[in-house]
């Protein structure tokens, strides 16, 4: 039995030895399908999959959750840029960056939703088990 143990290592290494592209790709692809099985299994356990509203059954409610239209200005993502596109940019980016730069950030209600300009209906929306 011993014997035979020893001719199928020494098999297995001159077919490894024969073959290293290919048992390099076998094993890629198998230590890959072991992560996703994990990743799968965590997503599935942490409830993650319940409040995953990309997923495709979830079209209808998609659409019921939409945040509302804000008034709030928005830079363009697309166009041209010259002098007047710079200096509207600046504008938008002072203007979002006052309050941040005028918080105290030792202050105890820092991340409170109010100091983080966070509507109560998202606050109350949020998903409870938030790290």
């Amino acid at each position: 039995m011993k014997r035979f143990i020893t001719n199928c290592k020494q098999l297995l290494k001159r077919c490894v030895n024969r073959n290293r592209f290919m048992t390099l790709v076998i094993g890629v692809i198998t230590v890959s399908s072991i992560f996703v099985t994990v990743a799968m299994g965590l997503y599935a356990s942490s409830g993650a999959a319940q409040v995953d509203l990309s997923r495709p059954g979830f079209k209808a409610v998609r659409k019921d959750t939409a945040l509302p239209d804000s008034q709030e200005e928005t830079f363009s993502a697309t166009g041209g840029i010259d002098k007047l596109t710079l200096q509207e940019y600046q504008r938008l980016y002072a203007e979002r960056t006052k309050g941040i730069l005028e918080a105290d950030g030792f202050a105890k209600d820092v991340l409170s939703p109010e100091a983080l300009s966070i509507s109560r209906s998202e606050a109350m929306t949020a998903p409870d088990n938030a790290p």
